[in-house]
């Protein structure tokens, strides 16, 4: 929850203003959102990243907020005991990440534009365990913590193009973790 909030906050710091028109020789009308809030979809260490963020061309600044753990490690899977008290089967190890970047917004063109920016990930290493009856997780697969915690500077970047006078697509790449992701705009 706290997280949202933060990503909330920095949002509201983007400044809004009319859409910003230029029509070329052929008389066709092209326009760039600016400012937006963006959610994505991505793949990260095999597992599937969520993104949200935002971007102002005032201020030419962006920022993105990433985890890949949304959806399979959390506090009703994850537990802190020795990793061998029920001597449960061995699945391996996973990593959970998130990531806050920001950085700079560059216009490629009158529909499209660029990200650049850096940031800092944050990587937790667990034990994936298989509980047979079931109790320690849904179905049976729980998580124990490593006490391997690190944070380590990433680098990001993106592009971003129009589909109409509200909405663009684009896709981004994260280099530690590295995700790629798919994102939507829409004008704030």
């Amino acid at each position: 929850m706290k997280k949202v909030l933060l990503i909330m906050m920095l949002g509201l710091m983007f400044g809004q203003t009319k859409l910003e028109t230029k029509t070329d020789d052929a008389n066709i009308t092209y326009r760039v959102l600016p400012s937006a809030f963006s959610i994505g979809i991505g793949r990260s260490d095999n597992y599937v990243s969520m993104t949200i963020g935002g971007y102002s061309l005032i201020s030419k600044r962006f920022f993105q907020f990433t985890s890949n753990s949304y959806f399979r490690i959390c506090e009703r899977n994850t537990y802190d005991f020795s990793d061998d008290l029920f001597n449960d089967e061995d699945r391996g190890e996973a990593k959970a990440s998130s990531w806050l970047v920001a950085g700079s917004v560059n216009k490629l063109s009158n529909k499209s534009l660029m990200f650049i920016g850096g940031g800092i990930a944050s990587i937790e290493e667990y034990y994936k365990r298989y509980d047979s009856t079931q109790i320690l997780g849904n179905d049976g697969e729980y998580y124990l913590e490593q006490d391997k915690h690190r944070y380590t500077p990433t680098l990001y970047l993106g592009i971003a193009t129009l589909l109409d006078e509200k909405n663009m697509i684009g896709m981004n790449f994260n280099l530690i973790p590295m995700d790629f992701s798919v994102m939507w705009y829409v004008y704030i």
